[in-house]
């Protein structure tokens, strides 16, 4: 079991959903909860995540950087450094960063199955 993570030492690697990057924090075979996966994630400027949902997983973000829009069951949400956002299981939801800056985050997945 991880108890000490240096993110300094992960490589950034692609997303499943085919745009932007991330560096996969704890996975869930790192821990006993249903966790599924805590990551730091950037998109670059104009770079979008395409509309999805997760049935049997919620996803909690927590921006740090950037601008970007947050489309979560047709409401847009501009989401900016500080912001939380949650997004329940099974709700179709995308993401673009917009500005002139990455935009960098952490999120979390939680199984809710």
């Amino acid at each position: 079991m991880k108890t000490t993570i240096n993110a300094n030492e992960l490589e950034f690697e692609p997303t499943a959903h085919g745009a932007g990057l991330k560096k996969v924090l704890i996975q869930s075979f790192d821990t006993s909860t249903k966790l599924t996966q805590l990551a730091l994630g950037k998109l670059k400027p104009g770079e979008s995540i395409s509309p999805h949902s997760h049935n049997s997983m919620e996803e909690i973000f927590y921006f740090l950087k950037g601008e970007g829009i947050y489309i979560i069951d047709q409401e847009n949400i501009s989401v900016t450094p500080s912001m939380v956002v949650r997004i329940p299981a099974g709700v179709q939801h995308s993401l673009t960063a917009i500005g002139i800056t990455e935009l960098e985050f952490i999120y979390l997945g939680i199984a809710t199955g």
